[in-house]
């Protein structure tokens, strides 16, 4: 379960908003544990949403991109989340989810009047993933 929240993380960094993890045990729920820095180095995301591979999607007003309501990708390699990506102008001003079988993302875009729902295939985050 992915969440976001204000508290203290465990280098006791100030209080501030970040995106935090709990995961399904036998006695119920872990302890929750902070994002690695790919993901919190910078403030302010909502609207986390996990594929079955385990790559995030969030909405967050990150530095050098295009500022304000970009949709990022951070895809999990080797139990590691790399550095997010803005997935591009399509998904502006956009709230993502990934369909349950990740073949679709789903998201909202408000704004300018046209308020709406939309779709789009996965495929395109492999288009937009860094080639490294």
């Amino acid at each position: 379960m992915f969440f976001n929240s204000n508290r203290i993380n465990a280098q006791g960094n100030k209080r501030r908003e970040r995106i935090w993890c709990s995961e399904r045990i036998a006695a119920g729920w872990s302890e929750p544990f902070c994002l690695s820095g790919e993901i919190n180095d910078e403030h302010l995301h909502w609207q986390v949403s996990v594929d079955v591979k385990g790559n995030l999607y969030f909405g967050s007003e990150r530095t050098g991109t295009k500022g304000r309501d970009d949709v990022f990708f951070a895809g999990l390699v080797n139990g590691r989340w790399m550095k997010a990506v803005s997935m591009g102008r399509e998904f502006d001003g956009a709230c993502p989810y990934v369909s349950p079988d990740g073949k679709y993302i789903f998201f909202l875009k408000m704004g300018m009047r046209n308020d709406d729902i939309y779709w789009a295939s996965t495929q395109i985050i492999e288009k937009l993933k860094p080639k490294d």
